[in-house]
């Protein structure tokens, strides 16, 4: 096996840190409504031709009987808190006594304020269906012809509902569609990057100001004397009023016999940033920027360097991009 010295080592537009102590947290969201106490929570139906209630232990939305078939939909949604990054939604389906004729996951974006599907496939009638499904691009989310990886990489960032859109089948018949064990999974992320206004003109956003009680601060300004300007830590998304509180990565060898994979670099990320990775062979020569706009996947990013699979030393720099 190769032997590779990695140093750790963190950096921001600002400043070189040398450090490496946790920059900011995120805590694990798991989360699941089953309904089993009769009431309705936080869901509700949105454009919606049916009757939302909650049967004793499950959500059901009622199409009421029909003279002719005609076009009936329902969104069953709930609201998602601002600070929760989704990464996964599960959740089970029935349908009695016909399959709908169509059938969704949506995500709505406080970012952009549009909603993005997923197809789903309909479920047999009369049984409880599960479904699983990511919140990764990959999956075929879409939102019509302005779909893209990176308007879908934005919007996610920043989702503020989350629901099951159903089409009633053609039947004439009441229809009744069931939901339980709706699971919300992501991350609970402490950073505040937005709203952006910014009344006092310092390029720091007021609501990151006002978080760390530093509304009006000096950008050039060291609230915690640590090396970083107030502006670096914001851009960064470190704490300002703690000093052990720095933008720090690492590097590893990633080694997959008998191929070499080459070196992962990590370091915690925060919502609508990009990055951009340095190497250089040594701390006395100057780094070259090895890859750029590396988009945020937070809370952490990771950048596998497929170049470095030689005997050698490498050294990384992270920069926060403007």
């Amino acid at each position: 096996m190769r032997d590779k010295r990695i140093t750790r080592v963190g950096y921001t537009t600002a400043v070189l840190l040398l450090m490496a102590v946790v920059c900011h947290a995120a805590e694990t969201v798991d989360e699941t409504d089953t309904w089993d106490d009769g009431l309705v929570g936080d869901w509700d139906g949105m454009r919606s031709d049916a009757v939302i209630t909650n049967t004793g232990n499950y959500l059901m939305a009622k199409f009421e009987a029909q003279l002719v078939p005609d076009y009936e939909c329902c969104i069953a949604w709930t609201p998602i808190d601002h600070s929760v990054l989704v990464t996964r939604l599960s959740f089970r389906f029935q349908a009695d006594p016909r399959a709908p004729s169509e059938m969704a996951l949506y995500l709505h974006s406080r970012h952009s304020d549009m909603i993005w599907q997923k197809q789903l496939e309909v479920p047999v009638p009369g049984s409880w269906e599960s479904y699983d499904v990511a919140i990764d691009f990959s999956e075929g989310w879409s939102r019509g012809p302005m779909t893209s990886y990176e308007r879908f990489q934005n919007d996610v960032l920043d989702i503020d509902w989350v629901g099951v859109f159903v089409v009633r089948s053609a039947g004439t018949e009441e229809m009744n569609y069931g939901l339980d064990d709706f699971r919300v999974q992501g991350w609970r992320l402490t950073d505040i990057v937005d709203p952006p206004d910014d009344a006092n003109g310092n390029g720091i956003p007021d609501a990151w100001e006002d978080r760390h009680d530093l509304l009006g601060t000096d950008p050039d300004g060291d609230a915690d004397e640590d090396g970083m300007s107030n502006y670096a830590e914001w851009r960064a998304g470190t704490d300002p009023t703690n000093d052990l509180s720095r933008f720090i990565i690492s590097a590893e060898s990633r080694m997959q016999e008998p191929v070499d994979v080459g070196v992962a670099v990590q370091w915690d990320s925060i919502r609508y940033r990009s990055y951009s990775v340095w190497k250089g062979t040594n701390l006395f020569d100057s780094f070259t920027r090895h890859q750029q706009n590396i988009f945020c996947t937070p809370p952490q990013n990771e950048y596998l360097d497929t170049t470095a699979t030689n005997s050698g030393t490498y050294f990384y720099r992270v920069t926060v991009e403007d």
